[in-house]
């Protein structure tokens, strides 16, 4: 996120130093600024409830910033030691694997397995935590979305009142001996308020929300995995075929490769020589 922020920006303020444009205007004209970032967050504010609002803003920025990498590996490898131990020395010795759990969703649910909820209700439970927290995120996307909808908006709007001081001031401006000059600098003024909003849209806004729909995927494929692996762990399934069906879920390049694979990842030949050479 940080990278594609500098390679947004940077690109712009690269290109308007080759076009030698005066960017001395977007801190000249900062009222441009509080009209479209003021005016955004406002209309945003007026379509969502303020709790909802402030929560997006938290959590969307809070997405952007910290990248969270879900190691499936060591998930569906979890779940397969637990399977491994439930199997050989009963559900109850799962007890005193919970301080290794820090998901407290998975924590909550191998309690509810333990004190002998069912199936239907474990999975009940875990797919109602999964729906409330999608739900928030999702709220959080299209808010980012309104953002990124508002923002090119209060640019012209901000634009239009550039344009309008502009013509009230024909009148002073034909006294002057160069009125072309004085109605051009005026007019690329007026136009620094829709650079804002686009590129305030194009460039923080509508990659946020971008980034918010690509964890609710993340989260629901995360969520799928670990009430498939409860479930699996509640009926008594054995970790070799927790671990085939939990694979599944996830692309082969993310699969656990055992040391064969490994070896012939780092060296097809030494599988080639292995093989049995036929007489």
């Amino acid at each position: 996120s940080i990278v594609g922020l500098v390679l947004g920006f940077g690109s712009i303020i690269v290109a308007a130093e080759v076009s030698h444009a005066n960017m001395a205007l977007l801190y000249e004209k900062y009222e441009a600024f509080i009209l479209v970032f003021g005016g955004t967050l406002g209309a945003a504010f007026l379509s969502f409830p303020l709790d909802t609002c402030l929560f997006s803003l938290r959590e969307g920025f809070t997405i952007m910033l910290f990248e969270r990498k879900v190691d499936y590996e060591e998930l569906i490898g979890k779940f397969a030691r637990f399977a491994d131990i439930a199997r050989r020395d009963g559900l109850l010795v799962l007890e005193h694997q919970l301080a290794s759990v820090n998901d407290p969703s998975i924590r909550r649910a191998i309690e509810m397995m333990i004190d002998g909820q069912s199936a239907d209700v474990i999975r009940t439970v875990l797919e109602t935590e999964t729906d409330v927290s999608v739900a928030r995120m999702r709220d959080t996307e299209a808010f980012f979305g309104a953002l990124g909808g508002f923002s090119p908006t209060l640019g012209i709007i901000g634009t239009v009142l550039g344009l309008i001081s502009m013509l009230g001031k024909l009148g002073a401006l034909s006294e002057s001996g160069n009125i072309a000059g004085s109605i051009g600098g005026e007019t690329a003024a007026a136009f620094i308020a829709t650079f804002l909003g686009v590129t305030l849209a194009n460039l923080l806004w509508l990659p946020i929300g971008a980034k918010v729909k690509a964890r609710i995927a993340a989260v629901e494929l995360e969520r799928e995995i670990i009430t498939e692996a409860i479930l699996m762990l509640a009926a008594g399934n054995s970790p070799n075929i927790m671990r085939q069906k939990l694979q599944a879920y996830i692309l082969p390049e993310a699969w656990p490769k055992t040391k064969a694979a490994k070896a012939e990842a780092k060296d097809p030949r030494a599988a080639t020589s292995a093989a049995p050479q036929g007489t």
